[in-house]
């Protein structure tokens, strides 16, 4: 039996998550999870893609859903990351990819739940601020009504900004809650809100700190990575001509939702590439390599954030203790 260890986290620790981020297993692990998350993304996408000019708003509703899903797949996955880094600091092992994603999914559901509050406020929230401010439209009193309600409107515009902040910290946090301490999703917020309540300085002192480490780690991140393909893009053009864009245009249509960034380098000509069954599957196979690279992109700065939120909940942990 492997005997637990006493390891105490403060705020310097903050500071180091990074060290936990740059890990392998727990990068494959989040990079299968956003493809996941992007596949059904995609989904509602193509959905709302297909109702154009049927009722205009489904549309916009379409993608909203989309929106709403791509983040509780995100959090379905946390788990599993999220198991690997508590083990990992409880034990000093680290377990496997597929024992992870055994002992962690088993949380997804909880996971999943414990936002659906705060999202349910967000939405009913901003349903109510869009009514208000279409009184305005209202032909003759219309400028009058949208004055009046003025006040009403600025402070469901705030709710909802803080309503925002609250469910991007109830996102660092609650997996580890749920994860190590085994509670249900109403529980675990209600822990998270006695820990908000009780050291509230203390709390978004270290919530905001780990929220701009983030920003500064992705924006270093995004350089690199940038630099790297604009160096291999660069090269390749200068020795195959014309050839690396013609691939990139050959890319089916999904893999054409990838970020032109990713590709700025690359000089795309008018015209269509040459006939034959070489650049559809050398299209095919640019866009799998660039969807990995994008995939992985985009998951460093959603594990650092669930990295984040074990480091904050055990250093507050830690000072309810003391």
């Amino acid at each position: 039996m492997t005997v637990p260890r006493n390891i105490k986290f403060s705020y310097a620790d903050i500071f180091r998550v990074v060290q936990y981020t740059l890990d392998h297993k727990r990068l494959l692990i989040q990079a299968g999870g956003l493809l996941v998350a992007l596949l059904v993304f995609y989904g509602f996408s193509a959905l709302s893609y297909q109702t154009q000019g049927s009722l205009s708003f489904l549309p916009w509703f379409l993608n909203l859903l989309g929106l709403i899903a791509f983040y509780l797949t995100i959090m379905i996955f946390a788990g599993p990351v999220t198991y690997l880094i508590l083990e990992e600091i409880r034990t000093g092992r680290r377990a496997s990819v597929s024992g992870s994603l055994k002992k962690g999914l088993r949380y997804g559901l909880r996971l999943a739940l414990a936002p659906l509050g705060v999202l349910s406020f967000l939405l009913a929230g901003g349903i109510l601020l869009v009514l208000l401010i279409c009184l305005g439209m209202i032909p003759g009193i219309g400028p009058a009504l949208w004055s009046l309600l003025l006040i009403p409107e600025f402070i469901l515009a705030l709710f909802l900004v803080v309503g925002t902040v609250t469910l991007i910290a109830q996102t660092l946090l609650l997996p580890a809650i749920i994860i190590n301490e085994e509670l249900p999703a109403g529980q675990a917020f209600g822990v998270l809100f006695r820990l908000m309540r009780r050291r509230f300085l203390t709390f978004w002192g270290y919530t905001f700190t780990a929220l701009f480490l983030n920003i500064i780690y992705f924006a270093l991140f995004t350089f690199i990575i940038l630099a790297a393909l604009t160096v291999f893009f660069s090269v390749s053009s200068v020795l195959l001509g014309k050839m690396p864009g013609d691939v990139l245009l050959s890319m089916p249509v999904f893999f054409q939702k990838i970020p032109s960034d990713l590709t700025a380098a690359i000089s795309f000509h008018s015209g269509i590439p040459p006939a034959g069954w070489i650049y559809p599957l050398s299209g095919t196979l640019a866009g799998f390599s660039l969807l990995f690279i994008y995939v992985a992109w985009l998951s460093y700065p959603i594990l650092y954030g669930f990295n984040s939120g074990v480091i904050i909940y055990l250093a507050l942990k830690n000072k309810d203790q003391d």
